[in-house]
């Protein structure tokens, strides 16, 4: 892992870089740069895993320098210093979605902590990437997998677009499930499910019950509907529990939500 030191105070940097054990935190490379294009040459030629950058100095400052790293889509790991504590500077590291805002003079054992606290996050962003790379092959192999067993090539969206067909006509079944549409699908449960929320964003049960409510709004505008002929009609067979998700959807009743809407 390496790390780049961008201060224009050359004996600033020099301290950063020798009063701190980094092989310790397994970095094994530290580089030091004294200006924002030193900065850039050195991330032209070298991968560059951490950054601790100075705010001011001559020339391009820290700001320009990390935000110059985000629209090259860099991938690194951003953390300012600076010796002013002033709200515009906190503001723009806060938008440039940096790690961490060092005030200066620090310990050098801040310097090390907000070093540890990237390299945490460096880890577990690449494992949240790795997951999900993992998990869209592993969607990928099982849609490649169901096509031929079906004769058929169907992408995710389609599958997903039958799941949403056949949920909307059959909200009114209490046996609407998930279970109920990998059978009727004839597909994997789980991995119904993980395709589904991967394009609707939401899972099938929440979506069911999203749906189930919208479909209650507008039949509680009926009022030859009795209450529970409603809670039946969007899949209920218990009114309590029917009144239960309904509140907490929308935040009221149903009785009180028809009285306001009629």
């Amino acid at each position: 892992m390496n790390l780049l030191i961008v201060n224009d105070e050359r004996l600033t940097a020099k301290l950063i870089k020798e009063k701190t054990d980094w092989p310790s935190l397994g970095i094994q490379n530290v580089l030091c740069a004294y200006s924002a294009q030193e900065a850039q040459e050195i991330f032209e030629n070298e991968p560059v895993d951490i950054l601790l950058c100075d705010i001011e100095m001559p020339g391009e400052d820290g700001i320009q320098l990390i935000r110059w790293v985000k629209e090259q889509n860099l991938d690194c790991e951003c953390i300012f210093l600076t010796c002013h504590a002033d709200f515009k500077y906190a503001h723009e590291a806060i938008k440039l979605g940096v790690t961490d805002y060092v005030l200066l003079p620090a310990r050098n054992e801040e310097i090390r902590k907000s070093v540890e606290k990237a390299i945490q996050q460096r880890i577990q962003r690449h494992s949240h990437e790795e997951i999900y790379e993992y998990g869209q092959k592993w969607l990928d192999a099982q849609t490649e997998e169901l096509n031929k067993k079906t004769g058929t090539r169907r992408t995710q969206e389609e599958i997903v677009q039958e799941c949403v067909n056949h949920i909307q006509a059959h909200l009114a079944d209490p046996e609407l499930s998930v279970n109920h549409l990998a059978s009727a699908l004839y597909m994997n449960r789980v991995y119904l499910n993980r395709i589904f929320k991967n394009i609707q964003k939401v899972s099938i049960s929440q979506y069911i019950i999203n749906e189930r409510m919208k479909l209650a709004a507008q039949l509680l505008k009926k009022p030859s509907l009795t209450l529970n002929a409603v809670s039946e009609g969007v899949g209920y067979n218990s009114y309590s529990y029917f009144v239960a998700a309904f509140k907490k959807y929308y935040g009221c009743t149903p009785s009180q939500y028809r009285k306001e809407n009629l």
